[in-house]
């Protein structure tokens, strides 16, 4: 594992040119499994617990009922938090302090741990605020990822908010036709467009901004290269370790979290 055998890139006419596969893209919830990987390497520092409440790390989350609610919970979307709060613009979305504090005053939809809701975007905020907040060093999450995962195994082009030099490398959307409440296989209680909202929605028109793309949004935006993804996703199928360097170990990655389908 590990090494590129085949590398290939493309881009629609019309687009920005691809030339030397310099051109990255929005993978939104691509970025979900970097945010897993930095909360798993805190537990393997014995920093995180996964059966501990997220309030034990974030003492602001536990209100409303939310206090018995573990990591584990969040990693397998059971936490009770799925929906993005309400008046929730692009501006605020890209204000962190705003984010956590509306999630950590939200009432769970359900208990804790009773059912899964799926966390479109909150995922991010939850996990990188334990995160955060379990840092000797007290970095930013997006800062995080760059230093423990990002350079340890030699990836140069996987961000959650990129810094201003990696605007012009960003691949334009493309957007799919819009689908609204009532549409042919959306069921009537589901959640997806108050966990999506319009307001925010994956769409060019939010997440072309550039404001929205230098954020740290670790739920659901990622940006990043095919060879950036590729070597992420070959520590994983190597059990944590890639070119010598390892980030989690063997026993982490196949016998707890796949014993304990913890999302990775």
């Amino acid at each position: 594992f590990g090494s590129s055998f085949l590398y290939v890139y493309s881009a629609h006419r019309g687009l920005r040119s691809c030339a030397a596969g310099s051109s990255t893209g929005l993978l939104f919830s691509n970025i979900k499994a970097m945010t897993a990987v930095a909360l798993h390497i805190q537990a393997e520092r014995g920093l995180v617990d996964y059966y501990e409440p997220v309030a034990h790390y974030w003492p602001e989350f536990g209100k409303h009922g939310k206090d018995k609610g573990t990591v584990f919970d969040t990693l397998t979307h059971r936490i009770g938090v799925p929906l993005m709060p309400v008046g929730v613009t692009p501006e605020l979305m890209c204000d962190w302090d705003w984010m956590v504090e509306q999630i950590a005053d939200m009432h769970p939809l359900f208990e804790p741990g009773t059912r899964s809701g799926y966390m479109a975007y909150t995922f991010g905020w939850v996990v990188g605020e334990v995160v955060r907040r379990t840092d000797p060093k007290n970095r930013p999450f997006g800062k995080f990822i760059q230093e423990e995962i990002c350079q340890p195994l030699g990836i140069d082009s996987l961000w959650a908010g990129i810094p201003p030099e990696v605007e012009p490398r960003v691949a334009k959307l493309t957007n799919l036709p819009p689908v609204g409440p009532g549409a042919p296989g959306i069921p009537p209680e589901s959640l997806r467009f108050r966990a999506s909202p319009p307001e925010v929605g994956t769409n060019q028109e939010v997440f072309g901004r550039s404001d929205v793309r230098r954020a740290c949004i670790p739920g659901a935006q990622g940006i990043m290269n095919a060879r950036s993804q590729a070597r992420f996703y070959a520590m994983l199928a190597n059990l944590g370790e890639l070119d010598g360097i390892r980030l989690l170990s063997e026993d982490r990655k196949s016998t707890r979290l796949n014993s304990s389908h913890v999302l990775i």
